[in-house]
Order: C-alpha cells, then structure tokens, then sequence
C-alpha cells in the first residue's frame, strides 16, 4: 500500500482519480503486482510454518486454522490487486473514469472484507505459536497490533473521509 499515490481518493471524484492514476501507472502496476507476490510468499510461509509443528503436538490445530484464513485472506488481496490493475490498466488506456473508479472501489473493499479472515490467521497464528513455543513476545505483541488495526478496518464504510476504506484510518 506504501507505492499508492496519497491523492488516489474517491472522495476526490472520478476525474481527479483518472488524473491521478493516469500519472502513475507504472507506480499503480508494481504496488499492485508487489500485493500478489505478497500474498502468495505469505500463503507460502504459512503453509511452512504449519509444518513445523508435528501433528497432535500444542499449537497444531491453530496454526492450521491459521493457514486457512491466511489462505482465505490472501485470495482476497488478490481479488483486490485484480480490481486496482484493473483501475490502473483502465487509466493508462484512457478509459471512462467511471470504470477506473469502479476498479479503485473494489479494491479498497476487499480490502475491507479482508479484515475477518485476517484476524482469524493473526490471532490463531499468535496462539498456535505461542503454544508451539516458536513466538517470543515481543514477535507475539506485533500479532495482537495487526489484529487490532484489521478490527477497526471492519468499520471503515464510509463514503468520504478518514473512515472511507481509502481513507486515512483503513489506508
């Protein structure tokens, strides 16, 4: 999300996010590209990690209900990384800004709707590690973080403003 441009807000209008994304393509295709490279390094880690905790031992069964959220939540990130190259593709051709828009707000909302399953893997995550004894604290305190901030992305529905899923509180 850091290669986003600030100014790429719906809030803004539909001309004012074509003008934007149409001066960052090659910015919009490698944020976009990098989240799919992400998300399936991620998958892949957790599927990894899941197997360093032999079957029956503490920690097992979360970490596999982690990796199925994690799974769950990383097929949405691709989802929304398809909806922005969609935007930014459709701003590089010249397209009605409507449909960039339409790309640009099915990105922001699945990321929104990514914020369930991706609380489900933080939490079960931290726990199975925890009970596995692969987590010290301080590593256990940055899951509880990023699930707290996933929580209060659930809210960001809001058509304009810091609570719109583009907004400064989910962003």
């Amino acid at each position: 999300m850091a290669l986003i441009p600030l100014d790429a807000k719906l809030e803004k209008g539909h001309q004012h996010l074509a003008q934007v994304l149409r001066a960052h393509v090659a910015q919009g295709y490698a944020a976009a590209l990098l989240a799919v490279v992400g998300a399936v390094l991620l998958a892949g880690f957790f599927a990894v990690l899941t197997r360093l905790v032999p079957l029956g031992h503490p920690g097992w069964g979360l970490l596999r209900v982690s990796l199925t959220g994690c799974v769950i939540t990383q097929t949405l990130v691709a989802v929304g990384a398809s909806f922005a190259l969609t935007g930014v593709h459709a701003a590089a051709g010249t397209a009605d800004a409507g449909l960039i828009s339409f790309g640009w707000r099915g990105l922001w909302l699945t990321f929104t709707a990514s914020a369930v399953p991706t609380i489900m893997f933080t939490v079960t995550g931290v726990l199975g590690l925890r009970q596995a004894g692969l987590s010290p604290s301080r590593v256990s305190a940055m899951g509880w973080l990023s699930a707290a901030a996933h929580l209060i992305a659930i809210f960001t529905l809001a058509q304009r403003g810091a609570f719109a899923p583009d907004g400064i509180v989910a962003g």
